[in-house]
């Protein structure tokens, strides 16, 4: 696993270039952890086609998802889910098993839309973002 330093907002990005190095779990992991250390925390899950951070941590996969979002069929306020937990919520934007499919065939600015949902987040809702990478280098 590698860690990405990228501006203020975003501290560290976990990625790696083949599945099973622990990137959901530690995701999952930290998303019941901070709460309980007074972490306001949103989680993006980038994992579109095998949403399994979004599954855990809410059980299904709603209508809103990140694609839905970045293709303009959904709001900023409806992609962003509360997920409640012991100690507190966090909040996620999770992915579908057709975000990949939706957005390759509606468009949409991708990198525009991920960097003003990561704005809204910091500048409103949460002190920090922690984004589930797929099995790939981001670039």
């Amino acid at each position: 696993m590698k860690c990405y330093y990228i501006d203020v907002s975003i501290k560290c990005i976990a990625s790696g270039q083949k599945g099973g190095v622990g990137k959901s779990t530690l995701t999952i992991l930290t998303a019941r952890v901070a709460p309980a250390l007074g972490i306001r925390l949103a989680i993006i899950d980038l994992a579109m086609g095998n949403p399994s951070t979004s599954l855990n941590l809410l059980g299904n996969i709603p209508r809103h998802t990140l694609a839905t979002y970045v293709i303009n069929a959904s709001k900023i306020n409806e992609v962003i889910h509360v997920v409640p937990t012991e100690h507190g919520p966090v909040y996620l934007v999770p992915s579908g098993y057709g975000d990949l499919t939706l957005i390759n065939e509606y468009g949409g600015d991708f990198k525009e839309r991920l960097g003003s949902l990561i704005k809204y987040l910091i500048d409103r809702v949460v002190d920090h973002v922690v984004i589930d990478f797929p099995s790939f280098e981001p670039s």
